[in-house]
Parts: C-alpha cells; sequence; structure tokens
C-alpha cells in the first residue's frame, strides 16, 4: 500500500508537468495540438472545414479563440431526438451557454440556458451546470452560483419544458447549501436503473487550517425536491496526490457495478486530472482505484469536469476542460478549453483513448 501510495504521488507530480493518461507521462506529438487520447473540440473557420474531423461553435461566437472552444466544467445531454446539448460555465453576459448539435460535429451555439437568475443569485458565478429529464416534457437543471446573503457558492435548480431551455428558477433561496461548509458546488443528477433520481454535488471546508473536500449523494422525489434525510458521504480528498479537491462527480453503471468518476487537484492547473471509485451499491462505500484516467496531452493539459455520454455498447465519450498553454498570456479564466475522448471497458476496466471503442461487451 505504501508503495502505491509513493507511486500516486510520483504520478501526479508528473501530470503537474507534463499531463498524462493512466498514470503514465503524455507521449510527444508532432505538430500543434496533436491528440494523445483526446480530440480537441475546433470552432468551425470556413464552411465545410473540418479541422480534425470535429466542429464547435461559431467563429464569431466570443468563445472562438485559436479554434479551440473556450470554456469550463462542460456538460452534454443527449436527447431522445438524437440531438445532444452542450452546457459550460458562464461567460461574459451568459450565465449558461449551450449549444446544439443534430448528431453531427457541428456545433450551433443557442445562447443562455438560464437567462433570468433567481434573486438570491448574484450574476458571474454561474459553474458547473448539469441536465436529467424528470419527464415528459420536463427537465430540471442544476447549476452553481453565488449566494447575496451569506456570500457561499450553492446549487441552484432550474426547470423547463425543453432540454435547451430556458430555464427558470423562482426560488427563494439554493437548492442545496451547507451552512456548516465554505461552499456546495458541482451538483450531478442521476437516474439509476430502477428509474430512482439522485443528486450528487462537492462541499468545502476548513479542518485544522487544511482544506477538506468531500462527494455526497442524496435522493430526489420524482419531482426532483430533494429527501434530504438520506444524505450520504461517498468520497473525501483522502490521498494525498489529490491534493485539495475532489469534485465534479459523475456516476455510470455498467452491469453491477457503479463506477464514480470525480477530479482532483487544482481545477485551474495542470495538475488537474479525473480518477474514479468503485461499488456494489449505489450509495457506497466506494473504493478508490488509485489510477489517473485523465490529465491532458501536449495540446491541452490539466483535463477535468468530465461528462460521460452513453454512444453505443460498451462505448461512451468523455467530454472535459484543460488548460491550453496560453493561459498564461491570457491572464483569465477563458484559457480553459473542451476537449473530448473515448471512454472504453476493455475487461471491464475503464480507460480513456482516442480512438473509438471495440463494440463488444
Amino acid at each position: 500500500m505504501e508503495q502505491q501510495k509513493r507511486g500516486l504521488a510520483t504520478a501526479f507530480a508528473v501530470c503537474m508537468l507534463f499531463g498524462c493518461a493512466n498514470g503514465h507521462t503524455s507521449t510527444e506529438y508532432a505538430g500543434d495540438c496533436a491528440g494523445v487520447r483526446g480530440t480537441p473540440v475546433y470552432v468551425n473557420t470556413k464552411e465545410g472545414e473540418s479541422p480534425n474531423g470535429t466542429l464547435i461553435g461559431r467563429p464569431t461566437h466570443p468563445g472562438s479563440v485559436n479554434r479551440y472552444l473556450q470554456g469550463a466544467d462542460p456538460f452534454v445531454f443527449r436527447d431522445w431526438s438524437a440531438k445532444s446539448y452542450l452546457f459550460t460555465t458562464n461567460r461574459p453576459k451568459t450565465n449558461v451557454p449551450v449549444y446544439e448539435t443534430q448528431g453531427g460535429d457541428e456545433w450551433k451555439f443557442l445562447g443562455d440556458a438560464l437567462p433570468n437568475l433567481p434573486t438570491w443569485a448574484r450574476r458571474g458565478f454561474t459553474w458547473a451546470p448539469e441536465v436529467i429529464r424528470l419527464g415528459e416534457d420536463r427537465y430540471a437543471l442544476w447549476y452553481t452560483a453565488r449566494d447575496k446573503t451569506s456570500g457561499k457558492q450553492c446549487v441552484g435548480r432550474a426547470l423547463s419544458t425543453r432540454p435547451e431551455g430556458p430555464y427558470a428558477d423562482h426560488s427563494e433561496r439554493p437548492f442545496i447549501c451547507d451552512e456548516d461548509r465554505d461552499s456546495t458546488i458541482d451538483a450531478s443528477p442521476y437516474r439509476d436503473s430502477d428509474g430512482r433520481l439522485y443528486v450528487l454535488w462537492k462541499t468545502k471546508e476548513m479542518v485544522q487550517g487544511a482544506e477538506k473536500t468531500a462527494i455526497w449523494i442524496g435522493p430526489l422525489d420524482p419531482d426532483g425536491n430533494l429527501l434530504s434525510k438520506r444524505i450520504k458521504l461517498l468520497l473525501t480528498n483522502d490521498e494525498k496526490w489529490e491534493g485539495k479537491h475532489v469534485e465534479a462527480p459523475t456516476l455510470l453503471k455498467r452491469q453491477k457495478e457503479y463506477y464514480l468518476f470525480y477530479s482532483a487537484g487544482a481545477s485551474t492547473m495542470r495538475g488537474y486530472l479525473v480518477s474514479y471509485a468503485t461499488s456494489k451499491y449505489l450509495e457506497g462505500p466506494y473504493k478508490k482505484s488509485g489510477e489517473i484516467l485523465l490529465g491532458g496531452n501536449k495540446c491541452l493539459q490539466g483535463a477535468g469536469h468530465q461528462s460521460i455520454v452513453e454512444t453505443g455498447p460498451s462505448e461512451y465519450v468523455i467530454y472535459f476542460h484543460a488548460v491550453h498553454p496560453t493561459r498564461r498570456e491570457n491572464r483569465t479564466d477563458v484559457s480553459r478549453f473542451i476537449d473530448y475522448a473515448y471512454l472504453c471497458f476493455p475487461a471491464g476496466k475503464p480507460t480513456v483513448q482516442d480512438t473509438r471503442c471495440s463494440m463488444r461487451r
């Protein structure tokens, strides 16, 4: 066990410098931003042009810089109509940017999925949006926002009749806001195989001078209201290589196993990474794998805040943001860009790669 911890600490240090995949350093590739595992998400520069096979956004949109779509905390929702919607953390004058694709490579910027914030929320701090379908023509969007009264980041929930919005939140207080902790963020809704709804989130607090973060889960009723008496703790940042944060939970069930993907490290540095824990039971206990699933590549480094979409039998696409090398030049948070790769389960173990998975289960 001690040898494993030393190995993880070494891997984390390597990620801080180079980015990593599955616990190993990235391979250096020739060319500008060649993929290692992921496929960079590009902006459409010319009609019909398909750089690296992927187009996203519009060149006139303010997120278009260096052909990459700037953004943080991507979440992709796939509707029954085969449309997909990409939501990201706020940008100037946009609380929740939303994009749409008809199933092809090109994404279209639709506007603001949450044009009006509730009275309790302060503008400019709307993070990590995620959407789930509650029923026919009923969708819920969870997001993080700054509470005007406490000054804390808290979780809000908005409703809409369409997956892309617009969503409305008429609440007078946050949906979840832990009074005993410094912040409550990164809400992630989940529907289990039996149809029951849950939501996961992250909290942060200072304990004896050290920053402690945790991931929690709570059940929801069919309308998406929290049943607060059954909240359970799933993970904390109790491993040295995780740094100050475990956050951005994403829950996935395959066969009889639950996989809890999470991001660790510093979200604005190259050391940001994605790992996972497993359990036979939805509410745990979860056992950490100790493996670094995503770290970055030559083009984008510090990969994290993942979103996972099932695209076929035994195949998933994992979206994430990462830090572009020009971050220091830009000196703003918009130097985070969106990337994606394929999440596969050979022999039942998750791996990330830049090519499609084998379709065998």
